[in-house]
């Protein structure tokens, strides 16, 4: 049966400039020693997860214009099952604590197996889990470390993933406005890249050895720079490129409809 816990609560009031947040409050939250995922649902701030330690620490900073408005907004955590969820809930009468946001620092244990963010307005990092997904309608994602599993998808905003300590088996990068950068390691076999954007560049750096890959990459209005041997196709009304190396069993999917694509190799 699913369980609430109760936050501790450290109050703080701290007054800035007339635009700026005039009133904060820190909860902290400990616990899920034993989970293998995390959830966090959140409208507007930024979230951090990085490993650490041996339990889940979720510190959220809610942030406000008035003290007074700091009530209206609750964040809940639950544990249920082998998984974390954090919750925020922001008023739903229009105009009170329209200026809100709750912005959170996370560790989780190195046993963690998957981080799900989900986020209207802010940027995202997390470091060190072997699964992430994460939507973003306005914000920056970041994340490294991430070998398993990476899926992502922004509205209006930058994905950068990189991973070089193993090799990084399946990665999903969508934006509609935004620059996607991912460096990782390819395995022996097996690894699924799907790139694309609307609006923006896109770069892929190969780490370690290159001698077993299926690429193709497509842009109608950019160009497609690359250092391994892609063959060109097309022309005015869109350009493809495609080069493949021994069985070509890591596959590597790349779209962009008006920004330029740019494939390199690196060490790890």
């Amino acid at each position: 049966m699913a369980r609430i816990i109760a936050f501790s609560l450290l109050t703080a009031l701290t007054f800035f400039p007339a635009w700026a947040a005039a009133a904060s409050e820190t909860f902290a939250w400990s616990g899920g020693a034993s989970a293998r995922k995390f959830v966090l649902a959140n409208a507007s701030g930024d979230v951090n997860v990085a490993v650490a330690g041996d339990e889940i620490v979720v510190t959220a900073t809610k942030t406000a214009a008035e003290a007074s408005d700091l009530d209206d907004v609750t964040v809940d955590v639950e544990e249920k099952g082998d998984a974390v969820h954090v919750k925020v809930e922001y008023p739903k009468s229009p105009g009170r604590a329209k200026d809100a946001r709750v912005d959170f620092d996370v560790t989780v244990p190195a046993g963690l197996g998957r981080v799900d963010v989900k986020v209207a307005g802010g940027n995202v990092t997390v470091t060190g889990v072997p699964e992430v997904e994460a939507s973003v309608a306005s914000g920056d994602v970041e994340i490294a470390d991430a070998y398993k599993a990476v899926n992502v998808s922004v509205a209006d905003g930058a994905v950068s993933v990189r991973n070089a300590a193993l090799p990084t088996e399946k990665v999903k990068l969508n934006t509609v406005g935004g620059e996607l950068t991912l460096a990782a390691v390819l395995p022996t076999a097996g690894a699924a890249y799907d790139l694309s954007t609307v609006s923006g560049d896109v770069s892929l750096t190969l780490l370690g050895g290159t001698d077993n890959y299926d690429i193709a990459a497509n842009t109608v209005s950019g160009d497609v720079a690359s250092t391994l041997p892609l063959e060109k196709h097309g022309g005015f009304a869109g350009k493809s490129y495609e080069g493949k190396a021994g069985e070509g069993t890591n596959a590597v999917r790349i779209s962009a409809v008006s920004g330029s694509v740019d494939v390199s190799t690196g060490p790890e």
